[in-house]
């Protein structure tokens, strides 16, 4: 698909590139998206710690950007991931 170009040709790990297009599958138009890191190792079928390692990757590859969401007592909630399409991207 034409939406993944860059990320094949990216040195980027496959668990990222299935990660980045589970994700994107997800996302909105505006490309946000809040599966739990449980959800995602269970449909994608890798442990939270490889998970964890892809989303790193992703972030600092400048695939993905991550927002740590709270509850009003500031305890730590749901992440909300917005993915960048290659025209966001590039």
């Amino acid at each position: 698909m034409k939406e993944f170009e860059m990320i094949y040709r990216d040195d980027v790990s496959p668990t990222a590139v299935m990660l980045y297009m589970y994700l994107f599958e997800r996302s909105g138009s505006k490309g946000y998206c809040w599966p739990s890191i449980n959800t995602i190792a269970h449909e994608i079928k890798r442990c939270r710690t490889t998970v964890k390692k892809a989303l790193r990757e992703l972030e600092r590859k400048g695939y993905l950007e991550t927002e740590q969401q709270r509850r009003a007592n500031g305890s730590k909630t749901s992440s909300v991931y917005r993915i960048k399409t290659p025209q966001t991207h590039w």
